[in-house]
């Protein structure tokens, strides 16, 4: 169940990015990266092969490629972003704060989103309801 919802999480951030809709895992990481190396210049690119770990359910790969990206980009949300989630599902709260605390920055909605959903798994229900009430306030604007 856990792996699923990083998946589901993986698989909607490829579809909303249009350049990226329709294209195979393969195809994917052949864009991201030439001889395991990240050879792009588009931003993008240095997660797609993150992405595609992640879809078929590699996580620990995954997350090394979205840690990579971040050595050139160290506030990239589609690196950070995926990195919280898996470490959500891993069950490794300590690391999923930190993420967190370098999203908290830059992504004012997922943040409190994914931090909800960690609440919940540690039992914080009072918190997780507050949390969840920060977001409806921010999409409402």
């Amino acid at each position: 169940m856990e792996g699923e919802r990083v998946r589901m999480w993986v698989g909607e951030a490829v579809e909303r990015k249009s350049h990226l809709a329709g294209m195979s895992c393969a195809q994917m990481f052949q864009a991201g990266c030439v001889g395991g190396k990240i050879e792009s210049a588009q931003p993008s690119a240095r997660v797609l092969p993150g992405f595609c770990l992640g879809v078929v359910g590699m996580y620990e790969e995954a997350a090394a490629w979205f840690e990579r990206a971040l050595e050139s980009e160290p506030s990239d949300l589609y690196s950070l972003q995926p990195l919280l989630a898996i470490s959500i599902s891993n069950g490794d709260y300590a690391e999923a704060r930190r993420w967190a605390s370098r999203l908290s920055e830059s992504d004012s909605l997922f943040v409190p989103l994914w931090l909800s959903e960690l609440e919940i798994d540690e039992g914080n229900l009072e918190a997780a309801a507050r949390l969840l009430t920060q977001v409806v306030r921010l999409e409402r604007g």
